[in-house]
């Protein structure tokens, strides 16, 4: 939870290769909604144009990187070498993010852009539901008797981003969640 760390600040951490990037490159693929909105649009342009304002800070290490954000550097270290370990074998073990979008952090000098809470509508990440909120499992199956809802799914941002899917998936699928578990305990 952003709201939970120092000030209230998360970092976005990313190299020098996010500068170079091509638009037709698979990994940083948007859709075209995304792209507009601000905040969301990490293209080459609007990086170069974060860090001449200074709301882009760079170091050569990530332990510099840590120090002038104010990060406990052996902890983004272990996280950033974790991370580039995941998204070389191609499998986020914690969040189990698409593949296809993982891009390691590993090109010098590297950056960190401040994230706020209030800048989130859509967290983008989540178990994988249906419409009748059952989360699915890594096998295409159903989870018996697990149901999610709001930020903890991620079903419906799959097909369509827009102001107010963070709330209306919270209302919806949390009514659907608690109708289908309900009936399920029920049942059994």
């Amino acid at each position: 939870n952003i709201n939970r760390q120092p000030k209230s600040v998360a970092y976005g951490i990313f190299d020098h290769a996010a500068f170079t990037r091509t638009a037709d490159d698979p990994r940083y693929k948007f859709s075209p909604i995304l792209e507009a909105a601000p905040g969301y649009a990490w293209t080459p342009d609007n990086l170069r144009e974060g860090f001449a304002k200074g709301k882009i800070v760079s170091a050569p290490d990530f332990t510099a990187l840590a120090k002038k954000c104010g990060i406990d550097a052996a902890t983004l270290v272990a996280t950033m070498n974790e991370y580039n370990q995941d998204a070389r074998a191609g499998r986020d073990r914690h969040f189990l993010k698409d593949p296809r979008s993982l891009v390691p952090v590993e090109t010098p000098p590297f950056y960190a852009m401040e994230r706020r809470a209030a800048e989130r509508a859509v967290s983008f990440v989540g178990l994988h539901i249906d419409a009748d909120a059952r989360v699915y499992s890594e096998h295409g199956t159903y989870v018996q008797g697990l149901f999610a809802a709001g930020e903890a799914a991620s079903g419906i941002v799959n097909y369509y981003v827009a102001t107010g899917n963070s709330i209306a998936s919270c209302v919806i699928f949390g009514r659907a969640a608690g109708r289908n578990a309900a009936a399920e305990r029920l049942h059994a």
